[in-house]
């Protein structure tokens, strides 16, 4: 790793400890002069063997080397200068040697840079610092005096181990940040602390043993302790990794017994053959990049086998059905998550696995389930397994629905980031994706894959015992022609007569309706009838939870063979034979709301049959949203034909009731009248009143415009203050009539303002004097209305001047 790519903390710690290093190594230089140079040559040939020679004391990070004791030694003999030179040929002696090469001499070369300046640094700053510190605590170098040796000999090792421990856990964080850098020292730098301590008193004794000997006798006696300390300690370390080893064959049997569990699960849910191993290869690959814990990652490679293994306790003809659930039927699957917890529970997992089986199906936005979990509320394994799971279930075949490619599945997660799922998360395995699907294709292609194959045998032998999955292409065939009405909204009335006739395709019926839920009533009503007894269901409304097809939609659950009479009796003359006697109800289910019900009845008692309700479940499904979307377009219709301030039909309405009755007058020969309502200065009159005022005057101009007509009499707004009122079976001279009555209406109610003379002028056209179209009887209506505003501006003149 480059050293602009490390952690900003860590460079900034390089930084300073080359600094510091740098000065205190001059400091030592200038200050502790070596006395002794053969002692100090000779340390240093003894550093340079002792360099190789360390043991692990944890799995990754935390060694202690026989060379500290040699440096140890220096420093008590000779002080933080040598001290400091043993040390730097000890860490560039640990860089190039390297037993793992065959004993060969290995260049710096292949060490960054960054990493060679904080090993020297790091030791050389430990000796220098660790010296100043036994000194200041009473410590003489080359001295042993037994009896004033504790103080100074524990500060000194302990400022050494502080120093190089936490220089160790910074760059083991910044190399991989599954861990806080304490949480590193705690676990891995920590064990070593009673090493350095026992280390540095048999350095402290070697001191006390040179001064009292010969030169020679002296590192011969300092060789054996250390090489005993060494082989003492690597005992320990064999053992240590011979447990090691022990626990993962436990873990790798483990590991098998999940991975046939795996199995049993995908052989009974025979529609998503290998998933599981899919989703566990994105799984762990995914947890590996985004750094997550050890336990963590743990639990993931676990989960990620166990996360369907509630579908077990799933019946099997809802999780094998072939096509989308219905509304009760996905509610019995969302339990799976629950029963998978509970199967679980009694194993006691030593990492968090059934938090995970838990959460896989929780939403970043909080709209999952089973708890509704939000955002960090989601444990990662939740959030990673709840993806990977999306992902695999959009790219492979379902019997609901083929694969979709992964670009256009990847759009769909990039769309859900932030909502359906954890953003990092998204973006994590975006990047991951194309080196992990090689991956998985060179496992498939080479029958890597775990126990590949056997899921498919056991899921073909079930099949075979239990006659194999019924076919049923005309249910293809409906769903298809349904799926074709979505292109282009239809009216809503073409849309349920075609879903009438595609029902009886599929099941057969003596008369069909489809009912619709009335917006903010609790009852429903029939919107399509087909079949038998079409004067009984013709407008036909039940209440919420009365009759079979209110209980369905208030329920959202659907009825087989309940009593047709529970929704025809009310209707039946007593005179009357029903002959209905069976009735099928399916709720239609949008979203999580139920629009209405689809109502099936039929003459012969007990008719229907489960196979039906599936069938129908499934075009229920798939008709629901349709419905719900030609609902909202007849609405958005009715919105653009009205004015939206007034509720008064617009132009465009007015348009068309003309169209209507210049056909009935020219059909009936009979003559109708346009008038055309001006409000004088209506813009200046916004301007003065403003908008909440000039709201409640308009509302008072349309009363007193509605006051003089009739009730078959057409009243549309034209525009702003523009008004025209279209009087069917009307001539010339009823139709100024009413124009003189409805002006002096206008006026008297209108409130005075000052400066502003309120008054309406009205123009008249009348067909087929005036016009034989609309546009020449507004033309017309125009000319009169410009001349009627001319003598109310003359007589207003007048007024004014007399």
């Amino acid at each position: 790793m480059r050293f602009r790519n490390l952690d900003p903390l860590l460079r900034a710690y390089i930084i300073l400890q080359s600094g510091a290093a740098g000065w205190l190594g001059w400091y030592a230089g200038q200050r502790y002069l070596i006395t002794d140079w053969p002692l100090v040559i000779c340390l240093m040939l003894l550093v340079t063997t002792a360099s190789v020679l360390t043991v692990e004391l944890t799995a990754r990070y935390g060694v202690i080397s026989v060379a500290f004791v040699i440096a140890f030694f220096a420093l008590l003999a000779q002080g933080p200068a040598a001290a400091a030179v043993v040390n730097v040929v000890s860490a560039l002696a640990s860089m190039a040697l390297n037993r793992k090469k065959v004993g060969k001499i290995c260049s710096l070369a292949g060490i960054p840079f960054h990493r060679a300046v904080f090993n020297t640094g790091n030791f050389l700053l430990c000796a220098v610092a660790a010296g100043i510190v036994y000194q200041a605590c009473g410590g003489v170098f080359g001295v042993i005096e037994l009896q004033r040796l504790a103080a100074p000999l524990f500060a000194a090792t302990l400022v050494y181990f502080l120093l190089n421990s936490f220089g160790v856990a910074l760059y083991a964080h910044a190399q991989n940040q599954e861990q806080s850098t304490w949480a590193l020292w705690r676990k891995s730098c920590l064990p070593a602390a009673p090493g350095y301590f026992a280390a540095a008193c048999g350095a402290a004794g070697l001191v006390w043993v040179y001064h009292h000997v010969q030169l020679a006798a002296g590192l011969l006696l300092l060789f054996p302790p250390c090489y005993f300390v060494y082989w003492a300690y690597s005992l320990r370390a064999q053992k240590i990794r011979a447990d090691v080893q022990h626990m993962e064959e436990l873990n790798r049997l483990n590991h098998s017994i999940i991975a046939s569990l795996a199995m049993a699960i995908e052989a009974k849910d025979r529609q998503t053959h290998k998933h599981i191993h899919r989703v566990r290869e994105y799984a762990i690959s995914l947890a590996e990049r985004l750094r997550v814990s050890p336990d963590d990652l743990e639990a993931i490679r676990i989960a990620s086998l166990l996360h369907d293994i509630g579908k077990l306790g799933i019946p099997e003809q809802i999780l094998c059905k072939p096509g989308k659930l219905t509304g009760e039927e996905f509610e019995v699957i969302k339990g799976h998550v629950e029963i998978g917890a509970l199967i679980l529970e009694p194993v006691n997992f030593p990492w968090p696995v059934i938090p995970i089986v838990l959460t896989h199906h929780e939403r970043w936005d909080g709209l999952g389930y089973p708890r509704g979990l939000r955002g960090e509320e989601i444990p990662v394994g939740g959030r990673i397994v709840s993806l990977v799971d999306v992902f695999d279930a959009l790219t492979t075949e379902r019997p609901y629905r083929r694969a979709i490619p992964h670009e256009q599945a990847l759009e769909i997660l990039k769309a859900g980031a932030g909502t359906q799922f954890d953003p990092r998360v998204v973006k994590v395995f975006i990047e991951m994706l194309p080196e992990v699907d090689a991956r998985l294709r060179r496992m498939e292609s080479t029958g890597a894959v775990p126990a590949q194959g056997v899921a498919e045998q056991l899921a073909a032998r079930l099949a075979a015992l239990e006659g194999g999955p019924v076919q049923e292409p005309e249910i293809q065939a409906v769903l298809g022609d349904l799926a074709n009405l979505a292109g282009e909204p239809p009216r809503l009335e073409v849309l349920l007569k075609g879903l009438a006739e595609y029902i009886g395709r599929l099941i057969p019926y003596s008369c069909c309706a489809l009912f619709l839920r009335r917006p903010d009533e609790e009852e429903v009503e029939v919107a399509h009838a087909t079949g038998l007894y079409l004067h009984l269901l013709e407008k036909l409304r039940i209440r919420l939870r009365e009759g079979a097809t209110g209980h369905v939609v208030a329920t959202g659950q659907p009825l087989v063979n309940v009593p047709a009479a529970l929704d025809l009796a009310r209707r039946v003359h007593p005179s009357e034979n029903l002959e209905l006697s069976s009735s099928l109800c399916m709720p239609l289910v949008s979203g999580r709301r139920v629009i209405g019900a689809i109502s099936l009845y039929s003459i012969s008692y007990n008719f229907y049959r489960p196979h039906h309700a599936r069938q129908l479940a499934l075009v229920a499904e798939h008709a629901a949203p349709l419905v719900e979307l030609a609902q909202t377009f007849e609405e958005t219709r009715q919105v653009v034909i009205e004015d939206p301030l007034t509720r008064l039909p617009n132009a465009q309405s007015l348009v068309h009731f003309l169209r209507h009755q210049l056909a009935e007058a020219q059909r009936r020969e009979q003559p109708f009248a346009i008038l055309l309502a001006d409000v004088d200065r209506f813009d200046e009159l916004n301007r003065c009143l403003g908008p909440r005022q000039m709201d409640r005057l308009l509302h008072r101009i349309i009363s007193a415009l509605r006051a003089p007509i009739r009730d078959m009499d057409f009243l549309a707004r034209y525009a702003g203050g523009v008004f025209i009122i279209v009087l069917p079976h009307c001539a010339d001279r009823q139709a100024r009539e009413v124009a003189r009555r409805l002006a002096e209406k206008v006026q008297r109610l209108l409130s005075p303002v000052p400066d502003i003379p309120l008054g309406v002028s009205v123009g008249v056209a009348v067909y087929p004097e005036d016009g034989a179209d609309f546009g020449s009887l507004l033309t017309a209506a125009e000319r009169d209305l410009l001349a009627a505003r001319a003598v109310r501006t003359e007589a207003c003149r007048m007024e004014a001047v007399a």
